[in-house]
């Protein structure tokens, strides 16, 4: 399968069936109504669906404008420069892996949510043809750097970033799934007493 094309029927197939296994299984879901434990589960999960969808839009919106801001500052930086190596051969040498294009700058801002990015890699890395000049490879030297600014002014939008994201939106989501399943329960306490007021006045019906 290495030497196919990457669309041929039979991996598009494998694909779609292995698709239908997980949505198979979600059609379990349909039977947790039935069960009293499992019940109020199923409706809760349902509600926080919702709250998901209407978080997930802040959280698109947040997302696109840091990586609009941080494609922006990195635009030039990501592009492939020639260079010498030390055998005085031309390279083509990149000076930011994170922020190299929208593509590679939206992977970096979402998978640095879950702690997948270093902040070793912020800092821009001169080409080989540039004399680098005191540059850690751990942080920011004070020293006067070609790209300090840039460095700094990346470093605050993706801390800000950050602060936005599981600061405020993690924090407003657990807030809202809480409120749904508090409402939930409460609904069916309700449900459960009015339930129970019915069967006691039909059994006081039956009785005269």
């Amino acid at each position: 399968r290495f030497e196919w094309e990457a669309d041929d029927p039979e991996i598009v197939a494998d694909v779609l069936f292995a698709v239908a296994n997980v949505i198979s299984f979600a059609r379990t879901t349909y039977l947790m109504p039935a069960f009293e434990a499992l019940g109020p589960l199923q409706i809760s999960f349902t509600r926080m669906l919702f709250d998901i969808v209407r978080f997930m839009v802040l959280y698109v919106l947040v997302l696109f404008a840091f990586m609009v801001g941080l494609h922006n500052l990195y635009w030039y930086y990501g592009r492939p420069i020639p260079a010498y190596n030390e055998k005085h051969q031309v390279v083509n040498t990149t000076s930011t892996q994170m922020f190299g294009g929208l593509q590679q700058t939206l992977y970096s801002l979402f998978w640095s949510m879950f702690s997948q990015i270093s902040v070793k890699d912020m800092p821009l890395k001169l080409p080989l043809n540039v004399t680098n000049r005191n540059m850690s490879e751990y942080y920011i030297d004070s020293d006067r750097k070609p790209t300090n600014v840039v460095d700094n002014v990346g470093m605050i939008l993706l801390a800000v970033y950050h602060g936005i994201i599981i600061i405020v939106l993690v924090n407003m989501l657990i807030a809202m799934m809480s409120h749904s399943f508090e409402t939930i329960q409460v609904s069916l306490c309700q449900l459960a007493l009015l339930g129970l007021a019915l069967s006691s006045k039909q059994i006081s019906d039956y009785s005269k």
